[in-house]
């Protein structure tokens, strides 16, 4: 699959998408703000990753959509819905277990395992600033990333809480929450892992 194929792909895929964001009471988004995301990082994965296999290609061109929906869902009303996240993990095992690397894939279920895990000991931990949404989406990264390895699921899991801590600094700094707001961790999860696909799952 090229470039400009994922595009089309995704901008194919974004009126279900929006369907899917509005079943949670979502406002908006803007005109063109699923396609840009859907369509921009469908091409940015393909183009980092197509010089693989299809399968695992396919799984993370899964979690880039349904990701979408989910980074519209949780910065609106701070959840992530069973419904998508459970949707992205089995679509991401499902595709992973296609490319037929026993070895790879059982590689990959240990570290969604071990990302969930984490999540889960951070949100018993911590319950006021994270959820039991951010423990199942971590068990669908921890599988995509785990297709490449430990050190590879670390750095993306780690790059989520940059990009939060990041997110946080900005947004106090600029008046836009106080010291006791709470902000959504999915999309820093997502993209952080996203980021890590990229500079290193090729």
């Amino acid at each position: 699959m090229n470039v400009l194929a994922a595009a089309v792909l995704g901008l194919l895929a974004s009126p279900l998408l929006r369907r899917e964001i509005r079943r949670y009471d979502v406002p908006g988004p803007r005109p063109g703000a699923v396609e840009a995301l859907a369509a921009g990082f469908l091409a940015l994965v393909t183009w980092a990753l197509s010089g693989g296999a299809i399968w695992p290609l396919l799984a993370v061109g899964w979690l880039v959509l349904l990701g979408v929906v989910l980074v519209f869902v949780d910065l609106a009303v701070q959840r992530l819905p069973n419904r998508v996240t459970g949707a992205a993990a089995a679509g991401v095992l499902v595709l992973l277990a296609a490319a037929g690397d026993w070895r790879r894939l059982g590689w990959a279920v240990v570290c969604g395992l071990a990302a969930c895990a984490c999540y889960f000991v951070l949100a018993f931990a911590v319950p006021a600033g994270m959820g039991m949404g951010d423990v199942k989406l971590a068990a669908s990264l921890g599988l995509a990333l785990g297709w490449w390895g430990g050190t590879v699921t670390m750095l993306g899991i780690a790059a989520g809480f940059f990009v939060y801590g990041i997110a946080a600094v900005v947004l106090l700094a600029r008046g836009k929450v106080g010291r006791s707001d709470q902000l959504p961790h999915g999309p820093a999860m997502l993209l952080g892992a996203v980021t890590v696909l990229v500079l290193f799952g090729g």
